[in-house]
């Protein structure tokens, strides 16, 4: 995907006027050793209310800044504890709702799962499916476009890693 897609894809909304709406996620990754083989799986969640493979993401509550905001939904959607290794970027879209359209902002940080031997556990309420994916079949299987577009950045800076520790 080439850079402006990226951009268009982010930035959805791109005009005057303040988000109303502030969120923050993680791209939650393991490494995973299997045969000689070292691949690179993503936590993922499936949906309640639409039954699509997505990342956690959710609101800020009250006092809590981006980071705090995306590790608590990283362990209430997917069950998992995880340290932040940084942000990845942001995404800005309308989003239809109830009460008609609003400006979101989703704040991305990529997340190393810790301890390592953890597995993903869906959450009643917020998820019926959790389970680590492939990082390459993770970007397809993304429900929403901004989605594939973090998970291409973090398959990005995890590539660039080749064989160092993490």
């Amino acid at each position: 995907m080439a850079k402006v897609d990226e951009e268009r894809i982010l930035n959805q909304w791109d005009g005057p006027g303040e988000a109303e709406d502030v969120s923050a996620g993680g791209v939650v990754f393991r490494r995973l050793e299997r045969d000689g083989v070292s691949r690179w799986q993503i936590a993922m969640m499936r949906r309640t209310d639409n039954g699509g493979w997505d990342l956690p993401k959710g609101h800020l509550e009250n006092g809590e800044n981006h980071e705090q905001a995306a590790l608590r939904e990283v362990n209430e959607e997917v069950g998992l504890e995880a340290e932040i290794v940084l942000q990845l970027g942001e995404s800005r879209y309308i989003a239809d709702t109830r009460r008609g359209p609003k400006r979101k902002l989703v704040v991305w940080y990529l997340m190393r799962a810790t301890p390592y031997g953890q597995n993903p556990r869906p959450q009643p309420g917020e998820t019926v499916d959790t389970n680590w994916i492939d990082l390459e079949g993770a970007i397809p299987l993304a429900v929403y476009p901004t989605a594939r577009v973090i998970l291409l950045r973090a398959r990005r800076y995890l590539e660039s890693l080749k064989e160092k520790a993490l």
